[in-house]
């Protein structure tokens, strides 16, 4: 027979432990999707762009590579308003990246919202 050991108790200084040891697995999960990410760009949209670009779109999701770098952001346009986000995406990449402090968004994909019309 095989004896493992799969007791995975280290001692630490002081009873101090990382941070990364604490969190949940599931949450370490999306937190290494590009969640956290997302939750901060969709909290302070407004003030990361201009009221224009926010009033004309929202952020929908991001999707980020392995190495948490250089993902799509999927932003949400009202119809009509496609034409002055296209033209606004290098402005809204920069404004993102500066507001994070690293290439967080390399790209940004444009899902048109249909008017819906009030009875």
């Amino acid at each position: 027979m095989h004896n493992k050991n799969n007791n995975k108790t280290q001692t630490y200084i002081q009873g101090l432990r990382p941070f990364s040891n604490s969190i949940p697995k599931t949450l370490k999960k999306h937190l290494r999707k590009g969640s956290y990410n997302y939750s901060n760009i969709v909290d302070s949209w407004t003030s990361i762009v201009n009221k224009n670009i926010s009033d004309a779109s929202y952020p929908v999701s991001v999707k980020m590579k392995k190495s948490m770098k250089d993902g799509t952001l999927v932003l949400n346009v009202i119809h009509g308003k496609e034409v002055e986000i296209e033209y606004a995406k290098n402005e809204i990449i920069d404004k993102i990246n500066s507001f994070f402090g690293y290439n967080c968004i390399s790209n940004i994909a444009l899902k048109v919202q249909k008017s819906v019309t009030k009875l």
